[in-house]
């Protein structure tokens, strides 16, 4: 967040809008999304967003060694 507050925090704000935006139209473009994750899910406590994602638009969530519990095994998504 520190990068937010210094000289050009403007500009990093919008390009990350809209990185965020170009992801989500390809995401919604998508016909069988599926969402590997890893350990950064984990290091930064995502969980909860990752599972409203991924039950938003019904895609798999296979993880890798270090994602493992990030989505709980018995969730209908979890891969």
């Amino acid at each position: 967040m520190a990068a937010l507050h210094c000289h050009g925090g403007a500009y990093l704000v919008r390009r990350l809008v809209s990185l965020a935006a170009a992801a989500a139209a390809l995401i919604a473009q998508s016909k069988q999304p599926v969402l590997y994750v890893g350990g950064g899910v984990a290091n930064s406590e995502a969980h909860a967003e990752l599972l409203a994602l991924a039950e938003k638009i019904d895609a798999p969530v296979p993880t890798t060694r270090m994602g493992r519990g990030v989505i709980p095994d018995r969730a209908p998504l979890a891969a």
